[in-house]
């Protein structure tokens, strides 16, 4: 009795069964015309939580242990240029500072496909999503 009484103690605990712990979600994120979507982010939201992932320079990407079901898609942090590093410090020839300009990123992507709600893209796990997106103007 004490035997089955722990046992199932542990599987509460532990668990017991198939469960799992979701499956994993890749694909590709490019433009329009074919090129890859050098570097960026793809955010997936619906019932089983919120996952993110990088996308990588030929435009992959892989989201570990998402649970079934149907998810919306963001694509954000897509930049031309180099990193950020703050604000851009101006001197005149003397070394007196002028003034302090912020660095304006130019996303490669139009700004729409960075929220969950307005993007309209979705996809429905499990399975292999490739993306494509227009440039921005």
């Amino acid at each position: 009795m004490r035997f089955l009484l722990g046992l199932a103690c542990v599987c509460a605990v532990a668990g017991c069964g198939g469960g799992g712990g979701g499956v994993d979600v890749a694909g590709t994120v490019t433009f329009t015309g074919g090129e890859p979507l050098p570097r960026g982010v793809v955010s997936i939201s619906g019932p089983g939580g919120s996952y993110r992932a990088a996308i990588k320079s030929d435009g992959s990407y892989m989201i570990s242990g998402v649970p079934s079901g149907t998810y919306k898609v963001a694509l954000t942090g897509v930049f031309d240029g180099p990193p950020i590093q703050g604000d851009q410090m101006e001197y005149d020839a003397d070394g007196n500072y002028i003034e302090s300009k912020a660095i304006e990123p130019k996303s490669l992507i139009s700004d729409m496909y960075s929220a969950l709600d307005q993007s309209g893209m979705t996809l429905k796990v499990p399975g292999e999503y490739d993306f494509q997106v227009p440039k921005a103007q």
